[in-house]
């Protein structure tokens, strides 16, 4: 996986739109990998694209790798910003994402997973220190 998101960002380099998602799936591959400061180094070229989806998934990425440095208030500020670009769409709304809709919906699928990680971690952080 690793060498196909590499392969990416290299031949996609001179394609403006799509190298944001090329450089969030690099920095995805690499936190899957554990190589957490190269997971931040690919996630935050991402979060200089135009595409907003791109910079959410940046942020899912960015926030997770942080989380897993030591970087905790770094993460969940990451988070906030992803969860702002991505936004979570209740089943009343009516949002037409047009083309854009598996792009918000990969983005949303690493924001939750990046939530599960940060804000569950912190409130048993919590609830552990209230506990002594």
């Amino acid at each position: 996986m690793d060498r196909l998101a590499t392969r990416a960002v290299t031949l996609g380099n001179g394609d403006g739109g799509g190298i944001g998602y090329f450089q969030a799936c690099k920095a995805l591959s690499e936190y899957r990998e554990g190589s957490f400061p190269e997971a931040v180094e690919w996630a935050e070229k991402a979060l200089k694209n135009s595409e907003v989806f791109a910079r959410a998934k940046g942020c899912a990425v960015l926030a997770m790798a942080q989380w897993r440095l030591g970087l905790k208030d770094a993460a969940r500020a990451t988070l906030s910003e992803g969860n702002k670009l991505a936004q979570d769409i209740s089943s009343n709304q009516a949002v037409d994402l047009g083309d854009g809709w598996i792009n918000w919906l990969v983005a949303r699928i690493l924001l939750d997973e990046a939530t599960e990680l940060i804000v569950d971690k912190s409130r048993l952080g919590n609830d552990s220190k209230n506990q002594h």
